[in-house]
């Protein structure tokens, strides 16, 4: 399953080079996965519910990527409550507050690039919120990881979430 941003300069099938079919892939802002008792985001949680517990898959990805429309909402706001957008990229508080806390020296854009990138790792911990995600990620089932492409340098990178407990 790849969960990724609506940005079609981000082909996430066309980067992997999977072909139709392969993947099971949602598309929003920002590639933003929300807590899974926040109400009204029933898009996510009905995607990955469909795609863990009927399809089985075993590899869940959160792909970010460079010049994120999305994420630039999200940086350029102080107010999240005033339109659909705001209350969408508002999850990535988290990630623009780290962003702002450890590099408050740097460039809007490179602070913007930090972001993409922690709101990716913000996903993945949101994901973990899903229960049918937690008990197939403690018990080996299923394994979950952030990916980052650079639109400009056309360099993807990726990691793994830290394993859960079992």
């Amino acid at each position: 399953m790849l969960i990724t941003c609506i940005d079609s300069r981000c082909n996430p099938t066309m980067l992997l080079g999977l072909e139709a079919g392969e993947a099971f892939v949602v598309r929003n802002v920002a590639n933003f996965v929300h807590p899974y008792d926040e109400a009204g985001q029933v898009r996510c949680r009905a995607a990955t519910q469909f795609a863990v517990s009927v399809m089985n898959v075993e590899h869940i990805v959160v792909m970010g990527h460079s010049s994120c429309g999305g994420i630039k909402a999200l940086m350029s706001r102080d107010d999240f409550t005033t339109d659909l957008v705001g209350s969408w990229v508002k999850v990535g508080l988290p990630a623009k507050e780290k962003v702002k806390a450890l590099h408050p020296d740097k460039s809007y854009y490179e602070q913007m690039s930090f972001c993409e990138k922690e709101a990716v790792n913000v996903s993945l911990k949101n994901l973990l919120t899903y229960p049918y995600i937690e008990e197939r990620v403690k018990d080996g089932r299923l394994q979950i990881h952030g990916m980052y492409y650079d639109l400009g340098k056309g360099i993807l990178t990726s990691w793994d979430i830290i394993a859960l407990p079992k």
